[in-house]
């Protein structure tokens, strides 16, 4: 991955980081500022602090917007980005399953749980209860 950026000369006296010399380079015979592969802040502050003059500066900033623009179309990025989407869909399925067989377990005595949706009483059932406690004596 290779980031470009117009450049007419390098300013006077331009001295590139020892560290970074294998990522920047200036082609004077096509007038441009290159960059290799991405361009985190800190190289950023770092080579911006090199010269003052103002066309490198528009240069190096162009370089560093497109390097980060292109590592984020990078084909590892997206492969990255597709397995993340996979794990969270993998994670999401078992929590369903986890839950989904939680509210199915058998109940201590041996019998299967009702869904919660099924579990408040019955109309019928709520009139039998009230004909029990209104059958008991008052003291």
């Amino acid at each position: 991955m290779q980031a470009a950026a117009k450049l007419n000369r390098l300013p006077d006296g331009l001295r590139f980081p020892k560290d970074l010399g294998e990522r920047i380079s200036f082609e004077p015979d096509r007038r441009r500022l290159v960059y290799q592969g991405f361009m985190s802040k800190g190289s950023y502050d770092r080579l911006r602090a090199c010269s003052a003059d103002a066309e490198y500066q528009r240069a190096l900033e162009q370089l560093f917007r497109d390097s980060a623009s292109q590592d984020a179309t990078h084909p590892r990025a997206i492969r990255v980005g597709i397995w993340g989407l996979a794990a969270t869909c993998v994670v999401g399925a078992g929590f369903i399953c986890w839950h989904w067989f939680k509210e199915r377990a058998p109940a201590p005595d041996g019998r299967l749980s009702a869904p919660p949706h099924q579990s408040s009483p019955s109309p019928a059932s709520a009139v039998v209860a009230d004909n029990h406690t209104s059958a008991q004596p008052e003291h």
